[in-house]
């Protein structure tokens, strides 16, 4: 009845080689196609795709609006936009198949047993947390727990479409690590 898609290379990796990203790129699209042919002949399926929210491009400074649903995608070139943009590509080909989808766009997911939070705290339990350029860039998460609970949501009340995962807690890159840092009794240094 309901199909959960969160299959993908992780993007995890400290260098991003070409291998690399076609791993990132076609370990989405090369699942998602055969999902896709598997569930096909059934018409009361409910599939649920993980997305990014990449999918509305990489910002160097916090935006004073947020982007939602209905935000117009625009082409970009930047890889993690090409990911979500080809990956979103494939799973509405399901329209052909009269299929119902969700687009569960993720921000990072962040919990203390996954997610991106353990490559995160290295960095800062060393004391080595910095500033990413000029620190503006918006950083945009989930806890893992809300997560799970946002799927479950959609599941529940028959969402269809692009979802936006994220939490309502606007941090720019460097709040984000400030916090960090305070949080585990670290310094900030830069």
């Amino acid at each position: 009845d309901v199909i959960i898609n969160l299959a993908g290379e992780t993007i995890n990796h400290i260098f991003w080689s070409e291998r690399i990203k076609s791993l990132i790129l076609n370990s989405r699209i090369n699942t998602t196609k055969e999902l896709i042919k598997w569930c096909s002949p059934n018409k009361n399926i409910h599939f649920i795709n993980a997305s990014a929210l990449s999918i509305y491009g990489l910002y160097e400074q916090k935006s004073k609006t947020d982007n939602n649903e209905e935000t117009k995608i625009i082409n970009r070139n930047q890889f993690l936009y090409e990911v979500a943009f080809q990956w979103e590509k494939e799973v509405r080909e399901l329209d052909k198949l009269n299929i119902k989808y969700s687009l569960a766009r993720f921000a990072v997911v962040l919990g203390k047993n996954g997610g991106a939070l353990e490559k995160l705290l290295l960095p800062a339990k060393l004391c080595l947390a910095a500033k990413l350029g000029a620190g503006d860039q918006p950083f945009a998460w989930v806890s893992i727990t809300d997560l799970v609970h946002a799927i479950n949501f959609i599941i529940e009340n028959k969402i269809l479409g692009p979802i936006n995962i994220v939490s309502p807690d606007r941090k720019t890159q460097n709040e984000f690590t400030v916090e960090l840092c305070k949080s585990i009794n670290r310094p900030y240094l830069f």
